[in-house]
């Protein structure tokens, strides 16, 4: 039974990184990693950078925003999500890509980006903070 237990170790170690190379992550980055400000509400363009080691075909970007209330407590729904697909070159450079969503009012928001590929794997996530502030 010892020896059963020990070469499952082995072969999930083995195995690994041949699952990471098949859909490895990127890396997820925007202008300020540690918050987005913007005057005003309304349509906002994000510009997200990706990081790849490899090019990736139909790379999906999903948005999604949701507000904090008054008291700091992270709304349940989504106030806005906006979706982009674009081919990514590889070589570890940065590809940016602008999205816009719109932001319904003043105030602070979690922005979620979730990355897909085209057969629909998920190649990585990134959350920061977007604050808008009301105009004047």
């Amino acid at each position: 039974m010892k020896n059963i237990r020990n070469i499952l170790i082995v072969c999930v170690c083995l195995l690994a990184p041949l699952c990471a190379a098949a859909n490895p992550t990127v890396n997820i980055k925007f202008a300020d990693d540690s918050c987005l400000t913007f005057e005003d509400a309304g349509s906002k363009q994000i510009d997200v950078r990706i990081v790849s080691g490899q090019a990736i075909a139909n790379l999906s970007l999903e948005l999604e925003l949701r507000r904090y209330d008054e008291n700091a407590k992270l709304g349940a729904e989504p106030v806005a999500k906006a979706e982009s697909t674009q081919d990514v070159q590889g070589g570890g450079g940065l590809a940016p890509i602008s999205v816009d969503i719109e932001v319904p009012a003043a105030g602070f928001y979690r922005l979620l980006v979730t990355a897909t590929d085209g057969d629909g794997n998920f190649r990585g996530k990134k959350t920061v903070l977007l604050a808008v502030f009301p105009k004047g």
